[in-house]
């Protein structure tokens, strides 16, 4: 397998509803300790982006269109979530991207958490972990609690790996590795897709940890029935479905 260097990352930004948190974390990041790190900003905009969403989103691309870091929309139209990732892992001219919301329940604080670890293992997928000490849940309900804990205890037989976090969707990715995966999630369930995709090919999962925080603004897409979606691309890896991948990267 080639060894990778990090070379500065790219934020994939998902928006929908968001104002004040989309804007909220795009400064966050821009003031961060990491921010030299960070090569862009790109605000993934949905196709269902409200009025609200879209108006903040150009106006941080005006308002950052000079400085370190440049803000750019990246239209998803009528693509899956997922193809919008991949199109921007492949179009990417810095090493790594990082995948967060715009909710802020992908915290914008742990930017710099993520890039320490990529540069030490730049190999590596990077995954943020509500279980491990130090990090955690404010807010998530019973019902998603019981969901979680129980889809852990399903995955950990199924693909032999003791993750302690396998649907988060908080990832930092190396692009030269992700970028000839066929994905085939569309949507929330794409997160668990990029673990197996590392397992498939015996490359390093690590995980740090983050605190979860409920969305203070916007409305969530992903419903208590979209979670089952995860089942889909864990009873394919369970049987075979990504072992005919190249494992000699």
């Amino acid at each position: 397998m080639d060894e990778y260097r990090f070379q500065r990352v790219q934020v994939l930004v998902l928006a929908v509803t968001e104002v004040e948190s989309l804007r909220s974390a795009v400064e966050i990041i821009q003031n961060g300790s990491a921010h030299e790190d960070v090569e862009r900003i790109r605000i993934i905009l949905s196709m269902h982006a409200t009025p609200a969403c879209r108006e903040m989103s150009e106006r941080l691309t005006l308002q950052y269109a000079q400085p370190e870091i440049v803000v750019e929309i990246y239209e998803q139209g009528t693509q899956t979530l997922v193809g919008a990732i991949q199109n921007c892992i492949r179009a990417a001219t810095c090493s790594h991207s990082l995948i967060m919301c715009a909710d802020q329940e992908t915290n914008p604080n742990y930017v710099p958490d993520f890039i320490r670890t990529a540069k030490k293992e730049p190999n590596a997928l990077v995954t943020g972990s509500r279980m491990l000490p130090g990090g955690g849940f404010e807010g998530y309900g019973a019902v998603n609690h019981l969901f979680t804990a129980v889809f852990q205890w399903i995955a950990w037989p199924l693909t032999g790996k003791r993750l302690t976090d396998f649907t988060f969707g908080y990832l930092m990715i190396p692009n030269a590795i992700a970028a000839d995966f066929v994905m085939r999630e569309l949507g929330i369930s794409g997160s668990l897709e990029y673990r197996l995709q590392f397992f498939a090919r015996k490359l390093q999962v690590m995980e740090i940890p983050v605190i979860w925080r409920a969305r203070q603004e916007g409305v969530s897409g992903n419903s208590f029935r979209k979670k089952f979606r995860f089942f889909r691309p864990l009873l394919r890896y369970f049987f075979g479905g990504y072992r005919n991948v190249d494992t000699n990267r």
